[in-house]
């Protein structure tokens, strides 16, 4: 005598493994919008300095001189 398998093999339903991939991507798009960047005055802040043969400790204390950095 032949054994029959059961050829569906679900355990639980498909609608519940759907449910739970929409609620995570829902919420996982919903974290990514949150996390946006807005300008602030570091990203819109330009610094123009004349650097040629300086080294970085002067260049640092330029921006340190000319800005809130």
């Amino acid at each position: 005598m032949k054994i029959l398998w059961n050829t569906t093999r679900w355990e639980f339903p498909p609608l519940q493994f759907d449910l739970k991939m929409k609620l995570t991507t829902l919420l996982l798009l919903t974290a990514l919008f949150g996390l946006h960047a807005n300008d602030s005055y570091a990203q819109k802040t330009k610094i123009t300095l004349d650097a040629s043969n300086s080294t970085i400790a002067f260049i640092i204390d330029e921006i340190e001189a000319s800005t809130e950095f």
